[in-house]
């Protein structure tokens, strides 16, 4: 687990701390027409609660010209995965994912609260893969973004296949008060850590 630690310990500098989130700030309200956190590297994540009760997160990399849209439970079990062009899904690239238990028994977001289990991932073309999934939840300094302190619960996330024996680390910014989070770093065996360090949270317009 030394590469989630990494993770976990490279991201914890981000934030500051405080209190609760204030009276004027964004809440669960404001996701049913969706939110958007920028990143310093001009990157953004908007999150949006659909009809359904669940999230769409869709993350946009700028330098990659990349756009991808998860979704799933507080923005952290995803159960979907697709590309997006021009804000169309391209279906090719559709990936859905399936746990081996049901969302009533997955945790809700509690700092100290681990899941250890599996998924099967189901690709576009029939392929299916078996998914190691690994959830820790830790406390985190309440973040502070556009004039607001949002309390924080770190959520790291490992994702391990029996074919491939690097996996990939994730941490996320779980704010209880949007019941969703937004990713802080990922890194593997392959590849260094990368940071998003959020600067801004605003409605979104779309």
């Amino acid at each position: 687990m030394s590469t989630w630690k990494t993770a976990a310990g490279a991201a914890l500098t981000i934030g500051s701390l405080g209190g609760a989130a204030t009276a004027g700030c964004l809440n669960e309200e404001d996701m049913r027409r969706g939110v958007i956190v920028t990143f310093e590297n001009q990157s953004s994540v908007a999150l949006r609660r659909t009809t359904t009760g669940l999230v769409e997160v869709t993350e946009t990399y700028a330098a990659e010209d990349l756009t991808i849209k998860f979704t799933g439970e507080h923005g952290l079990y995803f159960t979907e995965e697709v590309t997006m062009k021009a804000a169309r899904p391209e279906d090719a690239s559709r990936l859905e994912i399936v746990f081996d238990t049901t969302s009533s028994d997955l945790p809700a977001p509690e700092v100290g609260t681990f899941w250890s289990g599996s998924t099967i991932n189901i690709f576009a073309d029939g392929d299916v893969r078996s998914e190691l999934y690994d959830i820790f939840f830790l406390d985190a300094p309440t973040t502070r973004l556009s004039g607001c302190e949002y309390e924080t619960i770190h959520a790291v996330v490992e994702y391990r296949w029996p074919s491939d024996e690097y996996g990939v680390s994730l941490l996320y910014a779980y704010l209880p008060a949007l019941d969703a989070a937004y990713i802080l770093s990922s890194s593997s065996g392959l590849a260094h850590t990368s940071l998003n360090i959020p600067v801004a949270i605003e409605p979104a317009t779309f």
